[in-house]
């Protein structure tokens, strides 16, 4: 007969026990941490059936989202984009997603003022309802545009101004029409250089990637006053830090090293937006109804915010308005403008 085996009974270790806690711990700290990163969502059955959304860079990012998002709403969206074929490629992603979206490609190059002429006049539509200054570069080297301007300057600013002025006579005919331009936080550091918008005497792609946001943004609080009492409202927009945009694909540190872009990843993943979080004030700014009475309103995180005391100066808002009017003002008139801009309801009836 076989003598049983005596077997010694060991205490588990502590350490082993403990194990799931904490991986479960850690998965928690991410997941709050990344849906705090994320920001607010902006929660709306708004439907916009019959309504015209122009979106600029519309084929990307943030650009993308808002079209998306406006798509299903039933908005007819206009991709307002200077890539015929990435514009394309964009709606037929958002078809597969939203099978009954109803969307226009129209070419729209903004580093040539001619071509933002082109647009309007081409443009099929009497009225628009939002007009979203989406499109833009960042850390571009020094480069005059066609038109003979820095290319931060007039992609991100000059460019959008002109649509802007061309299509007032459209959205002063339509009741609650908004112009969301998108700026940034980069604002807060900027300066405008009115003798020197080009920046040619001391130039760096910061310095004019900043001007050119600080300038929507002056932009943005100028019209909202001046144009008070007609059926447009301006307001501008900063998304915060999204991933998988220009800022990150051109940030002059990252693409200098490839072995730091990849340990960038995970931080970026962890701490920056998706692009669909990102879009999320834009489509606030867009639709909120509690920003009906409210001109020139700075979004940030689905909220009003404080921009930088010098987006708030009057008077350099002023001198920036009147500078650009002149930068633009021959393309305005051949456009068939007869008035550089006007004050009044009476917009509409020029």
């Amino acid at each position: 007969m076989t003598q049983p085996t005596n077997t010694i009974s060991l205490p588990p270790d502590p350490s082993e026990s403990w194990w799931p806690y904490i991986i479960a711990t850690i998965v928690a700290i991410i997941s709050m941490l990344r849906s705090y990163m994320g920001g607010r969502s902006y929660k709306s059955s708004k439907n916009l059936t019959g309504k015209l959304v122009i979106i600029t860079g519309a084929n990307t990012g943030i650009g993308f989202e808002v079209a998306r998002d406006m798509a299903e709403r039933g908005a007819r969206v206009v991709l307002a984009c200077r890539n015929r074929i990435a514009a394309q490629t964009a709606s037929s992603r958002i078809t597969r997603m939203v099978p009954n979206a109803i969307l226009d490609i129209r070419d729209l190059d903004l580093s040539s003022l001619q071509s933002v002429v082109d647009f309007v006049q081409k443009l099929p539509y009497n009225n628009v309802n939002y007009l979203i200054l989406n499109a833009g570069v960042v850390f571009h080297p020094f480069q005059l545009t066609e038109d003979e301007f820095e290319t931060h300057f007039q992609v991100n600013y000059l460019g959008h101004f002109l649509l802007t002025r061309l299509l007032m006579s459209k959205m002063c005919t339509t009741p609650g029409s908004r112009v969301i331009s998108m700026t940034s936080q980069s604002h807060f550091a900027a300066d405008i250089c009115l003798h020197d918008l080009n920046l040619q005497i001391n130039y760096s792609p910061r310095k004019a990637y900043g001007q050119s946001k600080l300038a929507l943004l002056l932009m943005t609080q100028y019209l909202g006053m001046m144009l008070q009492g007609t059926n447009v409202n301006f307001m501008a927009v900063n998304p915060g830090l999204v991933r998988g945009t220009k800022h990150v694909s051109s940030s002059p540190v990252l693409s200098e090293s490839f072995l730091l872009r990849m340990a960038m990843h995970p931080l970026m993943w962890l701490f920056m937006k998706s692009p669909k979080q990102g879009s999320q004030s834009v489509i606030y700014a867009a639709l909120d109804p509690e920003l009906d009475d409210i001109r020139g309103a700075y979004i940030c995180d689905c909220e009003i915010a404080e921009p930088s005391p010098l987006a708030s100066d009057k008077k350099l808002a002023a001198d920036l308005f009147e500078r650009s009017l002149s930068l633009v003002a021959a393309k305005a008139i051949a456009a068939g403008v007869s008035q550089i801009w006007k004050t009044d309801k009476s917009d509409a009836e020029n």
